[in-house]
């Protein structure tokens, strides 16, 4: 299940995070209605309110390139979905399906990880294995990308992915806040009629 959104007075399941965490050092890359796009140390956070479609291509690139030139040695990728795909509405369309191959052809070698918080829906989950699969399989490029349905487990993921010998090991309550953070900074319509 989808955590419920931070706004909630206690959300079930969340992590504790030290305050001196929400100190950290989110970057702002990109916020629109549909989506906001962050980084934090060596991971691009995601959250998204409505499909990724082609128009989503140039933002994504960007983000992962800036990403990639601070973390040349890897990163990882955790993307938080509000919304739920329905009869008609899938989950994507062929933009979409083209903005992966080409964010994957792109970066998917720098990659170590795309973990995909989505609401409990096996056959979406399954879909979207399959538009992985064949993405890596037409690119070459192997993608480690997980479905998960609860943020604790993807959190934890990404922290395990991105174990690096040297490297300042992330917390999965950092990634937690991160996350709560980035997820406020979605414009509201009295942010875009400014």
């Amino acid at each position: 299940m989808i955590p419920p959104s931070p706004s909630s007075p206690n959300p079930p399941g969340r992590l504790h995070c030290d305050k001196a965490l929400l100190a950290m050092k989110i970057d702002v890359l990109h916020r629109d209605p549909n989506q906001v796009i962050g980084t934090y140390e060596n991971v691009c956070l995601i959250v998204r309110w409505s499909r990724l479609t082609g128009a989503d291509l140039d933002v994504h690139l960007r983000a992962l390139a800036t990403l990639k030139r601070r973390h040349p040695r890897g990163i990882a990728v955790i993307q938080v979905n509000r919304f739920s795909p329905g009869p008609n509405k899938p989950a994507m369309d062929d933009d979409g399906q083209r903005t992966i191959y080409e964010l994957a052809r792109t970066h998917g070698s720098a990659v170590r990880l795309f973990a995909l918080v989505l609401s409990d829906s096996p056959f979406w989950i399954a879909a979207l294995r399959s538009i992985y699969t064949r993405m890596s399989f037409i690119t070459k490029i192997p993608i480690d990308m997980r479905p998960f349905t609860d943020l604790q487990e993807a959190v934890h993921a990404v922290c395990a992915a991105m174990k690096d010998p040297g490297q300042r090991t992330l917390e999965p309550a950092e990634l937690v806040a991160a996350l709560d953070a980035l997820e406020k900074q979605r414009p509201t319509p009295i942010d875009q009629a400014r």
